[in-house]
């Protein structure tokens, strides 16, 4: 049996030494956390603490692992020599990626908003280089079993309105 994460209506299993395997999305079977919570947040500290009672790790090496990953995410993506198309794996969850996004010449127009009738022109008044910035990108997985998670509780609450 794996670690169960009882947080608010949600329950998170994690399987037992099976590494790759994805989350899976539990509503019978719960454990609740140590300390009662009112919101549905994890904290840095939950998440140590976590990780701490399921592994053989203190929560002073779990911290440190957290620590030294930062620390290598931030070197190589403020690094003026890391590439366009760099990637970097959080391993079981999804990808860092970095994402182009194009400058725009001076005089060249563009749309803000989204409804066709309702969008404003903005007209460009001096010339804006290509940026990068990061993204996240979580496995197909997990989106997936997140989004059935999501339909299955629209559709009891969609049910018990018309009960």
């Amino acid at each position: 049996m794996g670690l169960i994460i009882n947080i608010t209506s949600l329950s998170l299993e994690i399987p037992d030494g099976k590494a790759g395997y994805p989350c899976r999305f539990k509503k019978e079977r719960k454990l609740d956390m140590a300390k009662a919570k009112e919101n549905s947040r994890l904290t840095t500290e939950d998440i140590v603490s976590l990780l701490s009672k399921r592994s053989s790790l203190t929560k002073a090496q779990i911290k440190e692992c957290f620590i030294v990953f930062a620390e290598l995410y931030n070197a190589l993506m403020c690094s003026e020599n890391t590439p366009f198309d760099f990637t970097m794996p959080l391993p079981y969850i999804g990808t860092f990626k970095s994402r182009v996004y194009h400058g725009k010449k001076k005089g060249s127009t563009y749309f803000i908003g989204f409804e066709k009738g309702n969008r404003k022109k903005v007209v460009v008044e001096e010339d804006r280089p290509d940026y990068v910035l990061p993204v996240f990108a979580i496995k197909p997985e997990i989106t997936r079993l997140r989004k059935e998670a999501s339909k299955k509780r629209w559709s009891k609450g969609y049910e018990s309105k018309e009960a």
